[in-house]
């Protein structure tokens, strides 16, 4: 995910624009002009960074509803597969039929 070069460039444009700060106010020149330079790429790409971030989080929260039903029909076929094992490995009583003792493990639904 994008968080870890967002929270680099955070602290590379902060850092950049207190060491701007500083030297303006203790008449630094030279840094003061190196730090004013730089800090313009790193605001625009802190900028960006924060767009593509906000931008892959909306795309998810878009893209979750449409995923759970299929989360949801995944962990209810295994759990029927699951159930299915135990219901075979359990014995059943005489006369009862296979039909009436669980679930199928073929997974499909008989009209």
């Amino acid at each position: 995910m994008l968080l870890l070069p967002l929270g680099v460039m955070l602290l590379l444009a902060g850092g950049d624009y207190e060491l701007w700060s500083w030297s303006l106010a203790s008449d630094h020149d030279v840094l003061a002009l190196v730090c004013g330079l730089t800090l313009a790429p790193l605001s625009i790409t802190l900028l960006w960074l924060a767009l593509l971030c906000a931008a892959r989080v909306l795309k998810r929260a878009a893209a979750e509803p449409r995923r759970e039903p299929w989360r949801s029909a995944m962990s209810a076929r295994s759990q029927r597969r699951a159930g299915a094992t135990a219901a075979a490995a359990e014995p059943r009583p005489e006369g009862e039929p296979a039909s009436m003792g669980g679930p199928s493990s073929s997974g499909s639904i008989a009209a």
